[in-house]
């Protein structure tokens, strides 16, 4: 299997790894306010916490669907961003409230923490969302909105407007995060077709080595060892024994020679769709590399493998056509409840919104095919560089 990972997928899991770490950090911002909130509650018997802790439970409960979402759905993000601001908004009139209902208080000052907690918390969830839209718009939707409920709840409830710097520069030490987590993302794509072709070039000169010492090996054992018995003999006929030895020896030479090909070719232990598709590119003439957890493709849906494997050959047929390049690589990885195909060459690159409206390849036997079985579909291109292609449906 190829030891380079395509950078497309890369940034994917590393989205996926920073979302989740995000989430946690949320939950741990919404529990320290009710753990907060608890300890003020106890100290001042006046505070009505019985109408907080339903509001964190709220904001809990949209971070938590964020964090289980695994598909892009903008109408579920945006039903989330609601209960996110309504939770936010129950949070901080209640606070408000009960503040200006006390005398003036030294340790007043200190509630301006919970505030900073729930709107952080905000924040990381702003991050969870980024597997839906870009990290850094994400984040800085979460950062505008949770400021903007906080002022006007602030302005309604009569309350002094504080500046939370703390939140504030917690929101740009994320941008700053994210913005370097991108460039370094183009740097690395544009340097991946080197390290793929370098590490198929490796993978290609291991082949080689494992079948001449194979090869070596075999015609020691068979062809040259009978070789050496008809020497030793006198001249004439050969026995009937020795031919049938050396012909089993022969037999047996093609026999390993076969299985030797077919260890060579991960692309024929496939099946089904998916290896058509393979096999339908290579009589083309492209040369096509399967890499990953191929297994996992006995584990999808007929309909399902149906689809996925028509998508990978009119991928592949893009690469033939339009990509300028003999060369693609089909990375299959295995997820949780999840099968990621992606196609990955190294050609001439296009861009995605320049496609005309007759060329149906990539908009219909792709993308919607994908997205008629549950799956999503993701581009990347660079003019160039090359274009990766990652799909990704339900498996079973």
């Amino acid at each position: 299997m190829s030891q380079v990972l395509p950078a497309p997928l890369a940034a994917q899991h590393n989205n996926l790894a920073l979302g989740d770490g995000a989430y946690w950090f949320g939950v741990v911002c919404l529990a320290a306010s009710f753990v907060g909130i608890g300890s003020i509650a106890v100290a001042r018997p006046g505070f009505p916490a019985w109408a907080v802790f339903p509001a964190l439970g709220i904001m809990a409960i949209g971070g938590t669907i964020l964090f289980l979402q695994r598909a892009r759905s903008i109408p579920l993000l945006v039903l989330v961003v609601g209960i996110e601001l309504l939770g936010l908004a129950w949070y901080a009139h209640t606070v408000f409230v009960y503040q200006n209902s006390q005398p003036a208080d030294p340790r007043a000052a200190s509630d301006t923490l919970f505030i900073t907690l729930v709107t952080t918390a905000m924040l990381m969830f702003g991050v969870t969302a980024g597997r839906v839209l870009p990290g850094i718009t994400s984040v800085i939707v979460a950062y505008a909105l949770a400021t903007t409920t906080v002022i006007v709840l602030a302005i309604m409830t009569g309350h002094e407007v504080v500046p939370d710097v703390t939140a504030t520069g917690v929101f740009l030490v994320l941008v700053l995060v994210l913005s370097l987590l991108r460039v370094s993302r183009r740097r690395a794509r544009a340097l991946e077709p080197d390290f793929v072709r370098a590490d198929s070039d490796d993978s290609a000169a291991m082949v080689r080595e494992r079948a001449a010492n194979r090869v070596s090996a075999l015609v020691h054992d068979t062809v040259l060892n009978e070789l050496a018995v008809v020497s030793t003999r006198e001249p004439g006929p050969v026995p009937d024994n020795v031919r049938e030895r050396i012909a089993a020896s022969i037999a047996h030479v093609i026999a390993e020679n076969a299985q030797g090909h077919a260890e060579v070719r991960p692309g024929d232990r496939l099946g089904g769709a998916v290896a058509d598709a393979v096999d339908a590119a290579r009589a083309l003439g492209l040369a096509v590399t399967v890499e990953g957890d191929v297994a996992a493709v006995s584990e999808l849906s007929p309909p399902v493998a149906a689809a996925l494997g028509l998508a990978v050959r009119q991928c592949l047929e893009n690469v033939f056509t339009h990509a300028g390049t003999d060369s693609a690589e089909v990375a299959l990885i295995a997820g949780d409840r999840v099968l990621t195909a992606m196609v990955v060459d190294s050609g001439r690159g296009f861009h995605e919104e320049g496609i005309g409206p007759d060329r149906l390849g990539l908009r219909n036997s792709v993308r919607k095919r994908i997205e008629a079985v549950g799956g999503t579909v993701q581009v990347w291109t660079t003019e160039g560089v090359g274009t990766s292609v990652s799909m990704t449906v339900p498996s079973s």
